[in-house]
C-alpha cells in the first residue's frame, strides 16, 4: 500500500509546480495543505492590506477591487486552486466537470464530500494512485 501523505510545504509547491495541470490524481493531504495554506495566506494578506492601506479604506466598497495584497493573492492562486480541485476529483474517479456543480446549493456539500473522501486505490481512468 503506497503512503500517499504529504507534508504542507511538499504540497503548497506541488500545487504552484503543477500551477494549470488538470491531469492526473492529487491526494486528499495535499488538497487539504494547499487549502490551509490559502485560507492562511489570504489572512495575512487582509491583515497586511489593512496595515497599509488603514482599516477605514480596506472596509470601503470599492476597496474590493482595488489593487490590494489580498487580491493579487487571490488572482495568483486562482488557476492551482481550480487545477489541484480538478486533481482531486480525478482521486475520487470524478471528472473536473463535475467541478461546475459547485455553481449550485447542493453542489457545493458534494464536492465537500469528494473532497473528504478517500481516493481510489490503485490505478482509476485518470491514472495512478499519487
Amino acid at each position: 500500500m503506497l503512503k500517499v501523505d504529504m507534508k504542507f510545504n511538499t504540497a503548497v509547491l506541488t500545487c504552484f509546480k503543477n500551477y494549470g495541470s488538470i491531469q492526473g490524481r492529487a491526494p486528499r493531504s495535499e488538497f487539504w495543505w494547499f487549502t490551509l495554506f490559502l485560507v492562511l495566506a489570504s489572512m495575512l494578506a487582509s491583515i497586511l492590506d489593512i496595515a497599509i492601506f488603514g482599516l477605514d479604506r480596506a472596509m470601503e466598497a470599492d476597496f474590493v477591487f482595488a489593487l490590494n495584497l489580498a487580491n493579487i493573492f487571490s488572482a495568483v492562486t486562482f488557476i492551482p486552486s481550480i487545477a489541484v480541485t480538478f486533481r482531486r476529483l480525478h482521486d475520487v474517479n470524478k471528472s473536473g466537470k463535475w467541478l461546475f456543480i459547485y455553481l449550485t446549493i447542493i453542489g457545493i456539500f458534494l464536492i465537500l464530500y469528494w473532497n473528504i473522501k478517500k481516493g481510489d486505490e490503485g490505478y482509476n481512468r485518470f491514472g495512478p494512485n499519487p
